[in-house]
């Protein structure tokens, strides 16, 4: 039976396809166990990117689809769930998933217009079948922890006494003090230390990880149902930090004649999570502490307390990383509940209406408290609570029109055409309070506090009309052409420009079925398709075509006003981003299908960019948000799959993606003026600049640092032998903004995954390698635990620091920081490569089969076990290279004490009764 491809409001036979479009199967999705369904997705699909960039449990993925096509606009895909447009991915239990189609070109995309600029993933779930009631479990427990390997390199006690002599020795005749006298609890009276605490040993463990999954279905050929069950609970390889998940979803089918069916399906997710890394990055949390505690400071001091960073002189001041684990709580729950109920009717031969109306309305909480004690964090405010509170509601109606007929047998036609409306509302609420006699309450009672702060909340909705239609047209099974177009409109946008067309078309020849290539059968297939066509975004902060009030606080005469202002500055012309995208490809079958080759070339330009355009401060605003600029991506996307051994107890498949684009920005405002990025850190870490690609690095050029012999030449920049040396690129003798330069890219040249799937017989043996290529990270750990020595401990490399005796070195020479001082700037030391090689999935299994499982009632049961993370071959000194600290666009690789990746280990079942 050929296989069925879901496209957007529909679905059709995969040889009638003119779009780019990738399945992936449930099988393909259950081989790897995670959490998060966006993990299983890794490495399926060329050109569709997913970086799990943390290794928190619970943690987000970022995807991307052909590269980035927006700079204030999102670039995340569009999830499309059972038909619900926008639904939380994520929320699903892995289990329950049947199928996911990628659409990556404008002919599959812009049947969604305004929201398939990036991309559309259809996702499938399983539903009820008529036939017996059929019990499906699948469940795993498992352990994670890192890899010892990955342990980053960090001073011991010794070596970090070391690093202080000479520190104190930087200043000629400077003695360094007595420890043994001044901190006894810490050192011995010859001045040696007493510990040598491993901060990563203590605040990482193996973490327990356990998944189950339980379904139950079936039905008659009038009503169809299933009921599924899901809990994760997994905790984090940092004490304290974990993630559960519950899900629910259920199913009905009812056919009330030949011309009426109902379908309907809820779907429901709890979850809990403890967030350690929870803060403002660069804050002293606990995965930065993880690198920066002493080595001398005990876990315990003597009293019971913890040892702290404060107890040494000159340092920084911060708590351990096991007392911030220990004390702070940050949790967040959030609830969702995902429906959808709709009717098809058959109103004559190949002619049906199908109605939807469905909703996704999420409740999120955030519970923060920091104690009474914990320093630098909530001490000098004597306890902190916080607590924030949002509910979002989303609803769409869509109705559509779908005609098939197959005319004089060689005809083929599929015409759909319909119509939508979605909305969604948001509010928000939060509130904090300071300064509290005990830690008893926590968040749980903000009176309790004697400092309450100043309440916020918010609220916002926009909404959306569509009309689309799409006709698929098949000639004698070799000639297709597919024409789609869209309207849409949208609140988002300028009374001038609320709605935009979006039209596409794609034609495809099966040249395999001419004639003159039927005499072979060394081609088995042979598939030309090219697309071009239109598709939108207006995923931008709500309400930017309209002037706003905003709230201001004064104080006269020592009392406060409070007043509202214009806060923004109207835009009537505000317009969507447009994305056009050209795609080229062939599918190529070889011996009855035993290899199949796609492969794929495409160009995509987005002009009118949604920008923040800066304004003269003598407006009395910064930026306003206009459509200025272009950029472009092309690349190309190869997809492999061979059937090598195909016999009845041997199979083994093999199956390799690779893809590969480039991003180049082509206009930026009207005079094409660089635009510098967050996240900011020391200073601007992005820039966006004409001709080059987003996510680019800005910094200086570190050259070294300046020898005994360069005094002289030194003192011009105010410099001596030791300091850092930079690189003076406009020759001004002086080293400021001007010297910056693109240091590097944080997106890849190349991304790759390998698998291959072998049985014989009972047993089944698959794995995943993925690699990546061309990708830069910039390291900002390097400007605390390596620049800024003596204030917190530092990596090794601070052992080929500056001395008279090692002056060919990157590395400033040793000094103390609180007295001294040190220079930081964003810099290409800080750029390592991203590049790897990572054993993603590993798992080995056996299928039991015999009589004895049908007197345990048992239809199939199958053990496994499985790793993941199993290996990593990178020139990457950090935790892991696929990473990422900030939620901003363009921060891919941008790192600043991420939470640490563990290898895990599981075992499990998959039963069917």
């Amino acid at each position: 039976m050929e296989e069925i491809v879901v496209i957007g409001y529909g679905s059709i036979r995969k040889s009638d396809l003119t779009g780019s479009v990738a399945n992936v199967s449930s099988e393909k999705i259950l081989e790897k166990t995670s959490t998060n369904p966006l993990g299983a997705l890794q490495g399926k699909v060329a050109g569709f990117t997913v970086n799990n960039n943390t290794g928190i449990p619970g943690g987000s993925f970022k995807v991307n689809i052909r590269g980035y096509n927006s700079i204030n606009a999102t670039n995340n895909p569009l999830f499309v769930v059972d038909g619900v447009i926008g639904a939380d991915f994520s929320m699903l239990n892995t289990a329950d998933i049947e199928s996911v189609d990628v659409l990556k070109d404008a002919s599959s995309t812009a049947i969604y217009g305004a929201r398939g600029a990036n991309g559309v993933i259809l996702v499938t779930t399983k539903r009820g079948k008529s036939g017996a009631a059929r019990v499906i479990y699948n469940g795993s427990v498992g352990i994670g922890y890192l890899p010892p390997e990955r342990k980053i390199k960090l001073l011991n006690s010794a070596q970090y006494m070391e690093m202080e002599r000479q520190a104190w020795a930087w200043k000629e005749g400077r003695a360094m003090p007595d420890y043994g006298q001044l901190e006894p609890d810490l050192f011995n009276p010859d001045g040696t230390p007493k510990y040598d605490t491993d901060w990563q040993d203590e605040a990482l463990q193996t973490a327990l990880a356990t998944n189950h999954a339980l379904s139950v279905s079936g039905g008659t050929d009038k009503l169809a149902s299933s009921l599924s069950l899901g809990y994760d609970d997994n905790d984090g390889i940092m004490l304290e930090s974990y993630y559960k998940k519950y899900t629910a979803k259920l199913t009905n089918s009812i056919t009330v004649n030949k011309w009426f069916k109902v379908d309907m399906s809820l779907a429901i997710l709890h979850s809990l999570k403890n967030n350690v890394q929870e803060g403002t990055v660069g804050g002293l949390n606990a995965t930065r502490m993880l690198i920066e505690a002493l080595p001398i400071i005990p876990l315990y001091n003597a009293d019971g307390t913890y040892g702290s960073n404060a107890q040494h002189l000159g340092t920084e001041g911060a708590e351990s990383p096991v007392k911030l684990l220990k004390s702070l709580t940050i949790e967040t729950t959030e609830t969702k509940g995902l429906g959808d109920f709709n009717i098809t009717l058959t109103l004559a031969k190949g002619l049906e209406l199908k109605s939807s109306l469905s909703s996704q309305i999420s409740w999120y909480k955030y519970n923060h408290y920091s104690g009474r004690d914990v320093r630098l964090r909530s001490k000098d405010q004597q306890g902190r609570a916080d607590i924030q509170a949002n509910r979002n509601i989303y609803l769409q109606n869509e109705n559509y029109l779908t005609y098939n007929r197959i005319f004089d047998e060689v005809h083929s036609l599929n015409a759909m055409a319909g119509a939508s409306w979605n909305q969604n509302n948001y509010e928000s609420v939060s509130a904090a309070s300071y300064s509290f006699a005990d830690d008893f309450f926590q968040w749980n009672n903000l009176g309790a506090g004697s400092n309450p702060r100043p309440s916020s909340s918010d609220w916002d909705e926009w909404r959306m009309n569509s009309y689309f239609g799409r006709v698929n047209y098949v000639y004698n099974n070799r000639y297709l052409a597919t024409v789609t177009a869209r309207v849409d409109g949208s609140s988002r946008f300028g009374v001038n420009h609320k709605y935009a067309f979006f039209p596409s078309g794609a034609l495809a020849w099966r040249m395999s079925e001419e004639e003159f290539m039927k005499s072979q059968s060394f081609i088995s297939n042979l598939k030309l398709r090219t697309s071009y066509g239109f598709t939108g975004n207006d995923a931008i902060p709500n309400f930017q075509a309209l002037s706003s009030t905003s709230s201001y606080t004064a104080v006269f005469d020592g009392t406060r006003y409070n007043g509202i202002g214009l806060g923004r500055i109207p835009n009537a012309d505000l317009r969507w981003e447009k994305t056009g995208q050209f795609d080229v490809g062939v599918d190529v079958g070889i011996i009855h299908n035993r290899l199949n080759v796609s492969l794929d070339w495409y160009y995509k330009k987005t002009v009118d960019l949604l920008l923040n355009a800066p304004l003269a401060a003598t407006s009395g605003y910064t930026s306003a948000m206009k459509n200025i600029g272009n950029l472009e991506n092309k690349g190309i996307e190869l997809t492999v799959n061979a059937g090598i051994v195909q016999t009845r107890d041997l199979t083994w498949d093999v199956n390799l993606v690779l893809s590969s684009n480039r991003n180049k920005i082509l206009k930026l405002g009207e005079n094409d003026e660089d635009i510098y990025m967050g996240p900011y850190f020391l200073d601007a870490t992005n820039i966006l600049r004409v001709g080059e690609a987003v996510n680019s690095y800005v910094g200086y050029v570190r050259l070294g640092t300046w020898g005994t012999a360069e005094e002289a030449e030194a003192a011009r920049y105010g410099k001596k032998p030791g300091d850092l040396k930079w690189a003076d690129l406009n020759n001004d003798s002086k080293i400021d903004s001007n010297d910056r330069r693109i240091i590097g890219n944080g997106l890849p040249k190349l991304d790759g995954n390998l698998n291959s799937s072998l049985r014989y017989k009972n047993f089944d043996l698959a794995f995943d390698i993925a690699f990546r290529q061309g990708n830069d990270i910039m390291r900002l750990d390097y400007s605390t635990a390596e620049d800024r020595q003596t204030l917190s401990n530092s990596f090794t490399t601070v052992l080929d620091a500056w001395r008279p005796d090692n002056q060919n070195t990157m590395i400033a020479g040793v000094r103390v920081e609180s007295q001294d001082g040190s220079e930081l700037k964003l810099n290409d030391h800080y750029i390592e490569d991203g590049s790897f090689i990572r054993g993603s999935n590993l798992v080995l299994g056996y299928t039991f089969s015999g009589s004895w499982l049908k007197k345990l009632t048992l239809e199939k049961l199958r053990l496994y076990v499985n790793a993941q993370n199993f290996f990593l071959i990178t020139q990457y000194g950090g935790y892991d290279p696929e990473t990422t600290t900030y939620g901003d666009t363009f921060a891919q690789g941008v790192e600043f004490f991420n939470y640490p990746k563990p290898r895990t280990f599981n075992i499990g079942a998959n039963i069917v009764f």
